[in-house]
């Protein structure tokens, strides 16, 4: 069997894992963008600060490289899903009976005039963050496009290296695609107590130079400002046009059922690329983050080579930092439900649960985690919590009596 993975990262390196463990003696090939070992792109903030060493970031390397799997360090351009092959940035093409798409989202690329000038960069890769490493201009200003989660972390670098930060927020609130207005303004809060200056509702216009770099920055508004660096962290859409009759109108994402099956026969999709069926809702949505996209790549590993896996919704759960907010997320975290219950936000955290029939399906905490492991479970198995609805939003309660009849029990 013939297995082609496209993309090196937490879905990727999953399912060659996945594929692994099943099928010892299939050949695998696997398609990366940067030529080096699959890495935590989370912790990219803190290698850019030169907190980490630039091996200290690789993750899993066992499963992203073990014996029989063929390394090709180029882009894939096309596929072919009729011929069952597909075709690299040097015009090689590949021949497959199992195909993974697994390649997340490409930078956004807005017509910025000036986009093109030195100074002007993102945050998506080891190669850019090396790169906001190197700016060592304290005091100097840098203009960053973007509120989500591509925008953020370069904003909270630049000021640990002391640099003035605008951001540029063309939404009307920061922390998306997380957060709703309640959420958001607590990381609104903090950003401005670090002395940030946010912009919200102004985007990015034209970049203007001088000797070939950044100068200055022209707002939609008009405005201009004096900067010395420009971050691009508008959010990238899905890379779905890779197999553009499988991708959703509505942001190009690749729809796959709950085997991570995209209806051409052979080909699987799994991470930010694609849109998950959810039969609650009756709609494909995303599931982004990290752990979502490795369950996924785990699954759709262990079906390319025989298997029966699904991935299930009520297992999604994100945690990570919006700015340096902590945020997790579970479940159905954005869906309507038939019941909702939110805590005011304070300077300590927020929270929102979603219920459906007695039951919770989704929940948002923002800052303070404590039970957040025990609502994660609640979800997942599908607890009624008929009357203690507003004891999960309390922190100073033991919710481990919903897990009970389980025998479980979590640490706070």
């Amino acid at each position: 069997m013939r297995y082609c993975v496209v993309g090196l990262g937490p879905a990727g390196a999953r399912a060659v894992a996945a594929i692994r463990a099943r099928d010892p003696e299939g050949e695998v090939r696997v398609f990366a963008d940067e030529a080096v070992p699959f890495y935590f792109r989370a912790a990219l903030p803190q290698y850019a600060l030169g907190r980490l060493r630039r091996e200290e970031m690789w993750a899993l390397p066992e499963a992203a490289s073990p014996d029989g799997v063929e390394r090709v360090d180029q882009p894939v351009t096309a596929v072919d899903p009729a011929g069952r092959s597909v075709r690299t940035a040097d015009g090689a093409d590949h021949p497959y009976d199992r195909l993974l798409l697994a390649c997340g989202t490409g930078s956004a690329a807005p017509e910025i005039p000036g986009a093109d000038l030195k100074g002007v960069g993102r945050f998506r890769t080891l190669a850019d963050a090396e790169a906001l490493r190197g700016l060592d201009e304290p005091g100097a200003r840098a203009v960053i496009l973007g509120g989500g989660p591509a925008a953020l972390p370069m904003a909270w670098v630049a000021r640990r290296l002391g640099m003035q930060v605008t951001l540029l927020v063309p939404e009307r609130q920061v922390g998306g695609p997380w957060l709703d207005a309640r959420g958001a303004q607590i990381v609104f809060r903090r950003l401005v107590e670090d002395e940030v200056d946010v912009r919200l509702g102004e985007g990015l216009a034209g970049i203007e130079g001088e000797r070939g770099r950044v100068a200055a920055v022209r707002t939609s508004g008009g405005k201009g400002i004096a900067c010395r660096w420009v971050g691009l962290g508008n959010d990238g859409a899905p890379r779905g046009t890779l197999l553009a009759e499988a991708a959703d109108p509505r942001d190009g994402a690749l729809r796959v059922s709950d085997r991570l099956e995209t209806g051409f026969d052979g080909v699987y999709a799994a991470g930010d690329v694609c849109r998950v069926w959810d039969p609650e809702g009756n709609d494909h949505v995303h599931a982004p983050g990290w752990l979502a996209a490795s369950l996924q790549g785990e699954a759709a590993g262990a079906n390319m080579a025989g298997g029966a896996a699904t991935y299930d919704l009520a297992r999604f759960h994100h945690a990570g930092m919006v700015y340096d907010v902590p945020l997790t997320v579970m479940g159905r975290f954005d869906a309507a439900g038939d019941a909702e219950v939110t805590s005011a936000p304070t300077a300590t955290g927020y929270r929102r649960l979603v219920f459906h029939d007695g039951r919770l399906i989704g929940a948002t905490v923002v800052g303070d985690r404590r039970h957040a492991e025990v609502i994660r479970r609640v979800i997942e198995l599908g607890v009624d919590v008929r009357g203690y609805e507003l004891q999960l939003l309390r922190t100073d309660v033991d919710l481990n009596r919903l897990l009970r009849p389980v025998g479980e029990y979590h640490l706070y």
